[in-house]
């Protein structure tokens, strides 16, 4: 286990300057200035009941032990509002230009339904990747990987498997992109927007009722693994699949780099990841929160790690 680290700060942006508005997604954005010459995005706590605070800072925390590319988040405040900041991915990466996930996928199909977010059958494994090929799409820029990670795809069965981990259930096509390079390059984005995830709008009598349950359809393992993806195996189902079932399906024309981010899960330890969440202040995640979080990426984990390839 590592040594114990302090929390993680809450950021006073209210005297940021705001720059305009995110219209992207359905949870308040404001592009915020510091007064250094750089942009965050700051995504305002979505409703009362939903935690999408610390669930995205966890993740975050969390993509960087696994080997994830991810943008950077703080936990914050403005104007007494709880959110997050998360810095601008373009600027961050030295690219030109963020292009969504479905601004691609419409490329390659014109009567994909680009203009919509949730329930897009269209939304397969095998048209992402396709996707990736027709744009010649490669890895993040000035980032090393293993040998068994060559490509964007390698690296994206990475992200359905911390999707896997945290539960992430918000992985459609506006959260995933590529980022545009001069010269025509191009490489997969790093991986960000994973508020939906870690049982975030779960309430605390809710976690408190599952951690002492005996009931084994009530407990935490089978909670965690009802988590649906945002992606589907044929454009004519009529659900998305597990977030297990989009990692697996991924790993079909990538199993050398399916193997090699379960391994890199295997490495890590259940208190290096309960630690990441213990350092979430109290004020803003409660104690049954934190052990609720930190038995569901056990499970998960514990879950994965079953996989057979």
């Amino acid at each position: 286990m590592t040594d114990l680290q302090p929390d993680y700060p809450i950021r006073n942006v209210t005297d940021w300057d705001a720059v305009n508005d995110e219209p992207m997604g359905t949870k308040p954005k404001y592009w915020l200035r510091p007064p250094v010459d750089e942009r965050w995005l700051f995504k305002k706590k979505h409703r009362p009941n939903s935690d999408d605070d610390w669930s995205e800072k966890i993740a975050a925390e969390l993509a960087g032990l696994l080997g994830i590319p991810h943008a950077t988040v703080d936990l914050a405040r403005r104007h007494g509002n709880r959110g997050i900041l998360s810095r601008d991915l373009v600027a961050e990466c030295k690219a030109e230009e963020l292009i969504h996930g479905n601004s691609l996928l419409v490329e390659a199909d014109p009567d994909y339904p680009a203009g919509d977010i949730y329930r897009v059958a269209h939304h397969t494994i095998e048209r992402i990747f396709s996707a990736f090929s027709a744009r010649s799409v490669g890895l993040p820029l000035g980032t090393d990987f293993a040998p068994e990670i060559v490509e964007a795809r390698d690296l994206f069965v990475g992200y359905l498997l911390f999707d896997a981990w945290i539960g992430n259930t918000d992985r459609h096509h506006e959260n995933w992109a590529i980022l545009k390079y001069a010269g025509d390059r191009y490489a997969l984005s790093p991986s960000y927007d994973h508020a939906s995830s870690l049982g975030h709008n779960v309430q605390d009598d809710e976690r408190a009722e599952r951690l002492m349950t005996r009931d084994r359809y009530r407990q935490i393992a089978a909670y965690a693994a009802k988590a649906k993806s945002a992606i589907y195996r044929d454009r004519d189902d009529r659900k998305p699949v597990s977030t297990d079932e989009a990692f697996t399906l991924a790993c079909v024309p990538c199993r050398a780099a399916g193997v090699y981010w379960l391994d890199r899960l295997r490495r890590i330890a259940d208190d290096d990841a309960t630690d990441i969440v213990r350092r979430v202040p109290q004020e803003i995640m409660s104690d049954v929160a934190k052990r609720f979080v930190s038995q569901i990426l056990q499970a998960n984990r514990t879950r994965l790690l079953t996989l057979t390839l």
